[in-house]
């Protein structure tokens, strides 16, 4: 992930992309301490599920995880429609 000036603002890798026929893929999210509280997650999720669910239609799921105390990034799930 880049910013306006091409700084890399964060990072996101996907998981078990082999397990899209009978399972679901894995994501993990991060953002520089620097860029967090700018919605910046917030978008990456929404692009990154348009991204799996238009690149293979026969998913049914994603997932993604956090720790507990993790407040922000269970804003940014449930904003964006993930469950618990």
């Amino acid at each position: 992930m880049m910013s306006a000036t091409q700084e890399r603002v964060g990072l996101i890798r996907l998981y078990d992309l082999d397990d899209v026929d009978d399972g679901y893929p894995l994501f993990d999210l991060r953002i520089r301490a620097t860029y967090r509280g700018q919605g910046i997650g917030k978008q990456a999720v929404q692009w990154l599920t348009r991204y799996l669910f238009e690149t293979w239609p026969q998913l049914e799921r994603i997932a993604g995880t956090t720790r507990h105390d993790n407040q922000a990034m269970w804003q940014v799930f449930r904003h964006c429609g993930y469950a618990k």
